[in-house]
């Protein structure tokens, strides 16, 4: 294995303690209580950082593969591929669509056209 299968895999296992985190979270909001409300805090932490993680992780990942004088071609496994893919939705979600929907003169131009 070389090194950056290391990196993939460690960004793998983010990942999955992010989703799991995150459904971790939703049922503990769907049972309401004290105790709950705590914990939920906690996951809700924990769910941040790993995210934080990833999208750190493979923008470093992205910089490595695509650095202008990396003279190696680019190989690329399933799990690059998938990472990659995970990556980019995640990025589109947290989007600021408000900056882009309510203060675009382009988008209020258009919406006065229609």
């Amino acid at each position: 294995m070389e090194k950056i299968d290391y990196v993939i895999t460690f960004l793998l296992i983010v990942k999955v303690l992010f989703v799991l985190a995150a459904l971790y979270k939703v049922y503990l909001t769907h049972r309401k209580s004290k105790q709950n409300e705590v914990l939920i805090e906690k996951v809700e932490y924990w769910k941040d950082r790993f995210e934080f993680i990833f999208i750190a992780g493979m923008s470093l990942l992205l910089l490595y593969f695509f650095f202008p004088r990396n003279s190696k071609p680019i190989v690329t496994t399933f799990e690059t591929r998938f990472l990659f893919f995970i990556y980019g939705i995640l990025v589109f979600i947290k989007l600021d669509w408000k900056l882009f929907f309510r203060e675009s003169k382009m988008f209020k131009f258009i919406q006065g056209v229609v």
